[in-house]
């Protein structure tokens, strides 16, 4: 089985090289191209959060690179063609962080949390992030107009539409956290977005929208992988990245649906791997 190493750089002054794993090919994936700005809509997501008035912790940020660099992976990688059993890929991945050793100490639980959601055979490496990117939060201009009270994860789908209408209806003032690189889950996203704002107002409307995403030929020759098992890894952290910008404890809400998150085998799509597992509670509790 080919295994696939990924070392993620922040620009031409991130010259550390990572030692690999034996027998492991290796891919260099550039995160900041120029102007000290991520690509891959990374840094238009930054830019979003700190246009709402928000400044998230290093940590968050870190958390936000990990997740990206893993969706990366499970997106560009191809199961039948990089697997010996058509399915589960080894990969790993060499990320620049804030704190090391913090994340460092999280490895198992990190390889534990992603072998339950994608069926992959995960490993990784944590070093210094280069000088230039020691501080990547910034204080944003202005304050956010609003006291959001929670969280809620907004995929466009009828459960987290219900969610909304269910928190906003009870007087919350949620904070939608909106992922998508697929042009339909946009679409719905922002058409439920003009009903919720159309019935609720506007004011009553504070949203975090991420379009992180990597093009086909970012791995060269490890073709593409539509089945996307990492993306709530992606999805929460997002969540956890709104929310370190708050002093106080901000409730996550994650509407979905109960049959689906205990991924019952209803048919012969919901068994075993052939099923999603992105909001079993067995992932949640480790997130």
């Amino acid at each position: 089985m080919p295994r696939h190493s990924l070392i993620v750089r922040y620009g031409a002054d991130d010259t550390t090289n990572p030692v690999a794993e034996p027998n492991s090919l290796l891919h260099e994936l550039n995160f900041v191209k120029s102007d000290n700005r991520f690509e891959y809509r990374i840094g238009n997501t930054l830019e979003r959060i700190f246009e709402l008035g928000l400044k998230p912790t290093e940590s968050a940020i870190d958390l936000l690179i990990l997740a990206s660099s893993v969706y990366c992976a499970d997106t560009r990688i191809n199961r039948t063609k990089e697997s010996q059993d058509s399915w589960t890929r080894e990969i790993s991945l060499h990320i620049p962080v804030s704190a090391p050793q913090i994340w460092n100490n999280l490895v198992p639980l990190l390889r534990k949390s992603l072998e339950f959601l994608t069926g992959d055979k995960w490993s990784f490496y944590f070093r210094p992030r280069p000088s230039s990117f020691k501080t990547i939060a910034r204080q944003p201009k202005k304050t956010i107009d609003k006291s959001p009270s929670c969280i809620s994860l907004f995929s466009g789908g009828l459960d987290s539409f219900i969610g909304a209408i269910d928190l906003l209806a009870a007087g919350e003032l949620p904070i939608l956290i909106s992922h998508s690189w697929v042009g339909n889950a946009s679409k719905h996203q922002e058409l439920c977005i003009k009903s919720l704002m159309n019935y609720f107002g506007d004011d009553r409307i504070l949203r975090l929208r991420s379009t992180i995403g990597f093009p086909e030929k970012m791995i060269e020759g490890l073709g593409q992988e539509n089945t996307e098992r990492s993306r709530s890894f992606l999805f929460f952290s997002l969540a956890a990245l709104a929310a370190s910008s708050f002093t106080r404890n901000m409730t996550v809400y994650v509407p979905e649906n109960g049959l689906i998150t205990l991924n019952v085998p209803l048919d012969p799509s919901r068994i075993g791997s052939l099923s999603t597992r992105t909001t079993h509670p067995f992932f949640i509790s480790r997130f």
